[in-house]
């Protein structure tokens, strides 16, 4: 957790879901203890902030979730798209996204299916883009889509081949 993400700017949208959803958030980081103390300060029961833990335990309790969450702030432009991604993908977990306009999720994530992606960083939008989520009732076609696109484009094997054929 860091100010790549900025995840306090999900704090005011998150209150306003208090009995919709719950945000789980894995690991440490530089923001990590501000993020926790605003938490508390506001009130925000519906998000939870844990330890990090290591990859075979998060790929167990990703499968307990509707979607893994990718934010990257509008000032973190970096072209490659984040291995968080790969990782939700690999193991089946489709991706909610908050990223910049330029990033490439905004493309492969709509294109493929494979989850929701916006580039609008304003809360008001924000909050419409997370309720318009929590109407979906089938989130597990998603979760297919982004096991598939894993497979195609993320499995080394695959990509191995596709390099030996150039």
């Amino acid at each position: 957790m860091g100010p790549a993400q900025n995840l306090e700017r999900l704090l005011p949208i998150f209150k306003k879901l208090i009995g919709k959803c719950e945000l789980h958030v894995y690991g440490d980081g530089i923001t990590k203890d501000k993020l926790k103390k605003e938490v508390i300060e506001n009130d925000i029961e519906n998000i939870k902030i844990y330890k990090t833990i290591s990859n075979s335990k998060f790929i167990n309790k990703l499968q307990e979730y509707d979607s893994g969450l990718v934010v990257l702030n509008e000032l973190n432009q970096t072209p490659f798209i984040p291995g968080k991604f790969n990782f939700y993908c690999s193991n089946g977990k489709n991706s909610t996204a908050i990223v910049h306009k330029q990033c490439d999720l905004n493309h492969i994530i709509n294109k493929e299916k494979i989850g929701f992606a916006t580039s609008n960083f304003n809360s008001v939008e924000l909050y419409k883009f997370f309720k318009k989520i929590l109407k979906l009732k089938n989130l597990k076609s998603y979760d297919l889509n982004a096991k598939k696109f894993a497979i195609k484009n993320l499995d080394v094997k695959n990509i191995a081949n596709k390099i030996h054929s150039i």
